[in-house]
């Protein structure tokens, strides 16, 4: 706990308690102090005070100068104790002269009265619950109205929508509705569409176009083309017999279309690389027969 104290500098100093009874220096002035201790500083304050004894003597001085009629200097402290009790200023009568002189308070008026002057309480209270009822009766009354009005407002509607309704007047007749459209006249075959299958004949080959058409086609067309009747292009059946193809006679000194090498007009086998010459196309000299196959497919 720190000990505060004052220099002769009027510089209050503050240093820890295990410096009591000790000198410290001075920051400000430089003199040299010693740390007073506060528990003696507290006892000597408690030494000045009057003790019990100097209080009777007192109390004896200012009875004897009573008792004797006889003046006594008193100082004012000492003459405020000896004071009659009615004349001071915490006196009892001074006080009840100042509840004399404050104003009474003004009795607060009643906010509502509980029952009439006239009527006795219990009356009032049966014209209380007797409103209260017509009130209740006129609230249900009203409730019952509305519910009713709600019911058979609901009940018409029913009755309108299961009866038929009167005519009122004479009503428009209602036009038929046209049947479909007629085909075209130009035209005399319809269209087929593209999802419906064709009648293939026997021997035959559905073939699809481009657009979606698909076409019957019999076996006399097969290795042909023909047009199509929807989008207007032209389609090749494949097929065809080998048999069917026109044969070109070889010529001498034609070269062999594998080694190049010259063959005669009868030969069929090379005789350099061994190739086969059985069939010439009509396609050209010296043509391969599966070229011309994969030529008639791609067309």
């Amino acid at each position: 706990m720190p000990v505060v104290f004052k220099c002769d500098c009027g510089k209050y100093l503050s240093v820890r308690s295990k410096y009591i009874g000790k000198k410290i220096k001075c920051p400000v002035c430089g003199e040299v102090n010693k740390v007073p201790d506060p528990l003696e500083k507290k006892a000597k304050q408690l030494r000045r005070l009057e003790t019990k004894a100097l209080e009777t003597e007192k109390f004896r001085r200012l009875k004897d100068a009573v008792d004797e009629d006889r003046d006594i200097a008193l100082e004012e402290k000492e003459l405020m104790e000896l004071e009659l009790p009615g004349s001071g200023e915490n006196s009892r009568w001074g006080e009840d002269e100042e509840d004399e002189k404050r104003p009474e308070p003004e009795p607060r008026p009643l906010e509502r009265a509980s029952a009439t002057p006239d009527k006795p309480r219990s009356e009032h209270r049966t014209k209380e619950k007797a409103e209260h009822r017509a009130k209740e009766k006129s609230a249900s009354r009203v409730k019952d109205k509305s519910e009713s009005r709600v019911k058979d407002r609901s009940e018409s509607r029913v009755k309108d929508r299961d009866e038929p309704r009167e005519s009122h007047g004479e009503k428009p007749e209602r036009k038929e509705r046209p049947e479909h459209r007629e085909k075209s006249e130009h035209r005399e075959k319809p269209r087929e569409k593209a999802h419906e299958k064709a009648s293939v004949p026997k021997g035959g080959v559905e073939i699809q176009c481009f657009c979606g058409k698909k076409h019957a086609v019999g076996p006399e067309k097969k290795g042909k083309s023909f047009t199509c009747d929807a989008c207007g292009r032209v389609v090749h059946v494949p097929g065809g017999k080998m048999e069917e193809l026109e044969l070109v006679p070889l010529e001498a000194g034609e070269p062999c279309p594998k080694c190049g090498a010259l063959l005669k007009t009868d030969e069929k086998v090379c005789h350099a690389c061994g190739h086969r010459l059985d069939q010439r196309f009509a396609g050209g000299h010296g043509a391969d027969p599966g070229a011309a196959r994969k030529k008639s497919k791609h067309r």
